[in-house]
């Protein structure tokens, strides 16, 4: 794939929800960054996943931002990522992520930081990366080197639908 360039600033993301039934999987995704992009820069975003799905697939999932295997030279700077997800399914795949970096280690030339990164609920969890879940912003910090200067809190949105901060700002 070629270069896409992708200046992608300060928008709201929310009620991004698969909500199928039964054994179908689900996966409910904010940003993807495919094998095919390049040079993708994501700035000063807020996307907010909540709700419930209902699938029972063991695979079901959701995730704020996905970089697949093979995505390059991304910066994620600036944003804020929640999740709170729930999916009926009790199956160990059954997670609500922030970032998910599922193979071939941190993408060539990618930067992320200063990033608020919150995963809340049963099936919350910072990250996801080389097939490991990551459940902390420590833990994601550690293993992939990446959001030094990110913090992990509730950004105290004034509704899943309404993006903006409430003046009291991020609750630790």
């Amino acid at each position: 794939g070629g270069n896409s360039n992708l200046l992608c600033v300060n928008n709201f993301m929310y009620d991004i929800r698969s909500s199928g039934s039964g054994v179908n999987t689900n996966t409910s995704l904010g940003i993807y960054g495919s094998p095919d992009n390049r040079g993708d820069r994501y700035y000063y975003n807020s996307i907010d996943l909540s709700g419930r799905d209902s699938s029972t697939s063991p695979e079901s999932f959701s995730v704020g931002i996905w970089l697949d295997d093979g995505s390059e030279s991304f910066q994620l700077l600036n944003n804020i990522v929640t999740n709170s997800m729930t999916i009926a399914g009790s199956g160990v795949g059954n997670k609500a992520y922030c970032l998910f970096v599922p193979a071939g280690g941190w993408p060539s030339g990618s930067t992320s930081d200063r990033n608020d990164l919150f995963a809340s609920g049963p099936q919350g969890v910072v990250g996801l990366f080389n097939s490991l879940n990551l459940v902390t912003l420590g833990n994601w910090q550690s293993a992939t080197g990446q959001d030094a200067n990110s913090v992990s809190g509730d950004p105290l949105f004034v509704s899943n639908d309404n993006l903006h901060i409430q003046s009291a700002g991020i609750s630790p």
